[in-house]
């Protein structure tokens, strides 16, 4: 077949809406590939090509021009969740926020790995990066034996700048805080967690609208009053207070009396703040429902990419919902130190994802285990940590090109090589 046939073709399924069933299905891809362009594309180019039509061999050829290839995906979150927009968008984000204070954290020789302390300017402090992470470490932990054996749960944080364990209690984790500062005295702690739900937990009345119901009353949480955003469509309502709930006293006339006092609900507050004949403009002129399926956590790998689509989707989107912040966060910012959340499926930016690595080899045994966990953990030499995490540094302060392909050439754990560095130019200029 003629090439400008081939790339006629080519340029018809990139465009058109089989690209997107392709990237859904690929079990199916050859196969939709192969009949779409002989039953659709040919003929809809106006092309007469008598009885000839392509091979599932060249269908296959085609498939690697568009940039596939044949793999052995396994299912999982890690997986299906590490490249999702949204998490792209974050992960570039985290990492610009992230790097704007690199210049302030201690550099190693790229030899010695011996600390170079940063040059601070008047008024800047030194920052001292301190990662959290929870494991499991079991009694038959590397032991040919059936069952893993008792579980020992571990909440722990490693710097760069010690390798002192510092483990806690789970019931002392509130102390943490103040052991940072005791240890590393007029410096800014920059604390970095997973996005767990108990790291994301909200204070009980934060703006939350996955916590509201539809209608007034009911069992809802006790929200705080907001300010109407001044993006809202209303000019006359920005800037204006808005309460969450009805007022106690409110006239015996008022047409929601029965719900004195108790949570106004999600169609009150988008009624209230001008933005319910707005979105439903918006949803085709349809009444917005409570929640869309496409919403609910069970499809978050394929959101509904409307954004006035059910109720719950335009509250969550309003500033004031935005720019509610995790308790967690709000506790560490108010001590004058910096939390941030890692992006999500990215154990990779985590160093204590390698601390973890020094595994026990007990005897099959709770109490030996439980006392040779902290033992091995805490005889991790401070080099080897520094190690951990002049890797994990590696793809900040870099675009999102360089660090994907960063974190795929990238072994050492004391620099980048020249070679990677000069690669990363050329992504830069193909030309």
């Amino acid at each position: 077949m003629p090439s400008e046939i081939t790339w006629s073709c080519l340029s018809t399924i990139s465009k058109s809406p089989t690209s997107k069933i392709l990237q859904h299905e690929p079990a199916l891809l050859l196969q939709s590939l192969w009949h779409k362009v002989n039953e659709t594309i040919i003929p809809a180019l106006g092309l007469d090509l008598g009885k000839n039509t392509i091979s599932e061999n060249c269908a296959r050829h085609w498939l690697k021009k568009l940039g596939y290839e044949l793999t052995s995906v396994k299912k999982g979150v890690y997986v299906d969740g590490h490249e999702c927009a949204d998490v792209v968008e974050y992960r570039k984000a985290f990492l610009a926020q992230v790097a704007e204070n690199k210049h302030l954290w201690n550099k190693y020789d790229d030899k010695t790995l011996d600390v170079i302390e940063p040059t601070l300017l008047p008024g800047e402090q030194k920052h001292v990066p301190v990662h959290h992470d929870e494991s499991i470490f079991r009694s038959n932990e590397l032991q040919q034996r059936k069952g893993q054996g008792k579980a020992i749960h571990m909440s722990d944080f490693i710097t760069d700048q010690t390798a002192k364990d510092t483990t806690l209690p789970l019931n002392e984790h509130l102390k943490f805080i103040p052991l940072f500062e005791w240890t590393y005295p007029g410096a800014v702690t920059e604390f970095f967690f997973d996005q767990s739900a108990a790291h994301g937990a909200f204070t009980v009345n934060t703006l939350n609208a996955n916590e509201m119901n539809v209608k007034p009353g009911g069992k809802q949480c006790w929200m705080h009053s907001t300010t109407i955003p001044a993006d809202n469509p209303n000019p006359a309502l920005c800037d204006v207070t808005q309460d969450m709930h009805f007022a106690e006293n409110l006239p015996s006339d008022h047409q929601f009396y029965e719900f004195h006092g108790q949570p106004k609900g999600m169609k009150v507050v988008l009624e209230e703040c001008g933005l319910w004949d707005s979105s439903c403009a918006g949803n085709s002129g349809k009444a917005l429902i409570g929640d869309c399926t496409s919403c609910s956590p069970e499809d978050n790998l394929h959101p509904n990419e409307s954004t006035t689509c059910c109720m719950r989707k335009v509250l969550s989107l309003q500033a004031d919902f935005l720019a509610e912040k995790p308790q967690l966060q709000l506790v560490i910012k108010a001590t004058g130190h910096k939390c941030y959340f890692l992006p999500k499926f990215h154990c990779e930016l985590n160093p204590i994802e390698m601390y973890w690595g020094l595994r026990v080899l007990a005897d099959g045994t709770f109490p030996t285990a439980r006392r040779l966990v902290p033992e091995i953990l805490g005889a991790c030499p401070t080099k080897v940590i520094q190690a951990f995490y002049r890797k994990t540094w590696m793809p900040i302060g870099l675009d999102a090109k360089q660090a994907e392909h960063a974190v795929k050439k990238y072994h050492s754990h004391r620099k980048v090589g020249m070679g990677i560095m000069t690669e990363m130019a050329i992504l830069n200029n193909p030309e």
